[in-house]
Protein backbone atom coordinates (compact mmCIF):
# COMPACT_ATOMS: atom_id res chain seq x y z
CA UNK A 1 0.00 0.00 0.00
CA UNK A 2 0.87 3.28 -0.19
CA UNK A 3 0.35 4.43 3.51
CA UNK A 4 0.70 1.71 6.48
CA UNK A 5 -0.17 3.05 9.43
CA UNK A 6 0.21 1.15 13.52
CA UNK A 7 -1.06 1.79 16.81
CA UNK A 8 1.10 0.76 19.57
CA UNK A 9 2.40 1.31 23.18
CA UNK A 10 5.77 3.21 22.91
CA UNK A 11 8.77 2.60 24.76
CA UNK A 12 9.95 6.42 24.68
CA UNK A 13 7.68 9.18 23.79
CA UNK A 14 8.62 12.70 21.83
CA UNK A 15 8.63 14.72 24.34
CA UNK A 16 10.76 13.30 27.28
CA UNK A 17 8.72 14.84 30.11
CA UNK A 18 5.93 12.55 29.32
CA UNK A 19 7.97 9.44 30.59
CA UNK A 20 5.92 9.07 33.78
CA UNK A 21 2.46 7.52 31.64
CA UNK A 22 1.83 5.29 29.13
CA UNK A 23 2.46 6.63 25.97
CA UNK A 24 0.14 5.73 22.90
CA UNK A 25 1.56 6.28 19.50
CA UNK A 26 0.66 5.97 16.23
CA UNK A 27 3.52 5.48 13.39
CA UNK A 28 2.55 6.69 9.79
CA UNK A 29 4.35 5.58 6.67
CA UNK A 30 4.00 7.63 4.01
CA UNK A 31 5.59 7.59 -0.04
CA UNK A 32 8.65 9.07 -0.56
CA UNK A 33 10.39 7.49 3.01
CA UNK A 34 8.29 10.44 5.04
CA UNK A 35 7.14 9.10 9.07
CA UNK A 36 5.09 10.72 10.90
CA UNK A 37 4.96 9.47 14.63
CA UNK A 38 1.84 10.82 16.63
CA UNK A 39 2.00 10.63 20.67
CA UNK A 40 -1.84 11.27 21.59
CA UNK A 41 -2.52 13.04 25.15
CA UNK A 42 -5.46 14.26 26.85
CA UNK A 43 -5.51 17.50 25.94
CA UNK A 44 -2.60 17.75 23.36
CA UNK A 45 -0.52 15.75 20.54
CA UNK A 46 3.33 15.34 19.76
CA UNK A 47 4.01 14.77 16.35
CA UNK A 48 7.46 13.82 14.62
CA UNK A 49 7.87 14.35 11.20
CA UNK A 50 11.04 12.36 9.55
CA UNK A 51 11.85 12.29 6.03
CA UNK A 52 14.85 12.04 3.64
CA UNK A 53 16.02 14.77 1.54
CA UNK A 54 13.31 15.03 -1.20
CA UNK A 55 14.52 15.21 -5.13
CA UNK A 56 14.61 18.38 -6.29
CA UNK A 57 14.74 19.89 -2.28
CA UNK A 58 12.40 21.16 -0.06
CA UNK A 59 11.82 23.65 1.79
CA UNK A 60 9.51 24.79 4.96
CA UNK A 61 8.75 25.51 8.43
CA UNK A 62 12.06 23.33 9.92
CA UNK A 63 14.36 24.84 7.12
CA UNK A 64 15.29 23.63 3.49
CA UNK A 65 17.90 20.95 4.55
CA UNK A 66 20.78 22.51 3.54
CA UNK A 67 22.82 22.16 6.47
CA UNK A 68 22.94 25.89 7.09
CA UNK A 69 21.14 26.57 9.86
CA UNK A 70 21.42 31.00 9.49
CA UNK A 71 18.73 30.43 6.65
CA UNK A 72 16.68 28.99 8.50
CA UNK A 73 15.57 31.68 10.02
CA UNK A 74 11.85 32.92 10.47
CA UNK A 75 13.28 35.55 8.77
CA UNK A 76 15.04 33.70 6.23
CA UNK A 77 12.04 31.54 5.40
CA UNK A 78 9.55 34.13 5.31
CA UNK A 79 11.51 35.98 2.57
CA UNK A 80 11.78 32.73 0.68
CA UNK A 81 7.44 31.71 0.82
CA UNK A 82 4.84 32.74 2.44
CA UNK A 83 4.15 31.14 6.01
CA UNK A 84 0.45 30.91 5.53
CA UNK A 85 -0.93 27.78 4.51
CA UNK A 86 -3.36 28.19 1.95
CA UNK A 87 -6.95 27.09 1.79
CA UNK A 88 -5.95 24.74 -0.92
CA UNK A 89 -3.45 22.95 1.04
CA UNK A 90 -5.18 23.29 4.62
CA UNK A 91 -6.30 20.14 6.70
CA UNK A 92 -8.97 22.58 7.96
CA UNK A 93 -9.92 24.31 4.83
CA UNK A 94 -12.27 27.06 6.15
CA UNK A 95 -9.34 28.91 8.13
CA UNK A 96 -6.15 29.77 6.76
CA UNK A 97 -2.99 29.50 9.20
CA UNK A 98 -0.50 31.70 10.13
CA UNK A 99 2.47 30.11 11.52
CA UNK A 100 4.11 33.31 12.45
CA UNK A 101 0.90 33.96 14.77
Amino acid sequence: GIISASYHELEEPIDKIETHRPIHGVDLDLPRGVRVTVNRWAKHLDVLIAMRPQPGGQDGHCGNLNFDAKDDTLESISARMSLRVSAQDSLFPAASVDAAD
